[in-house]
């Protein structure tokens, strides 16, 4: 039996966790409760600055989905970016423009701020009907645990 060297076992490895990290899904996903067949839209917006953050129709549409039945739903045209970026997800009824965002009662707002770090994956996890309230995300990290 032939063995192989352990040098080539090394750059095996290296290669192997290169490729995997490159091609690790760095999207934004999750799971809406109470979405049901609403033709429900949740959407991606940039501020453009800090003082747009909670102001309807203020941010950029970056990319948005429709809510499957089972309530899952996923953005996968995030921005080519290094650095963390500041993001809102709202959820929208059919009819309503994309960058409304309710800000008079905590209870029924339609929007979270996030912050994306890209190369990680994000998990969201609310209910259509209290988004703000209900807002979770699946092992968050520092700087959206203080959000």
């Amino acid at each position: 039996m032939k063995t192989i060297p352990l040098k080539n076992t090394i750059k095996l490895i290296v290669i192997t966790s290169i490729l995997t990290a490159c091609h690790s899904p760095t999207f934004i996903s999750g799971k809406l409760e109470g979405a049901g067949n609403k033709d429900a839209k949740i959407y991606l917006i940039k501020p453009e600055n800090l003082n747009d953050v909670a102001a309807s129709y203020f941010g950029n549409v970056v990319d948005s989905a429709t809510v499957n039945p089972d309530g899952s739903f996923e953005f996968i045209s995030l921005p080519k970016t290094k650095d963390p970026v500041l993001f809102e997800i709202a959820v929208q009824p059919s009819g309503k423009a994309p960058n409304y965002l309710q800000t008079d009662d905590p209870i029924t707002s339609n929007y979270m701020p996030i912050v994306w770090q890209p190369g990680k994956p994000m998990e969201i996890i609310a209910n259509w009907n209290e988004f703000q309230k209900s807002f979770s995300i699946a092992n968050p990290s520092e700087i959206n645990q203080e959000l």
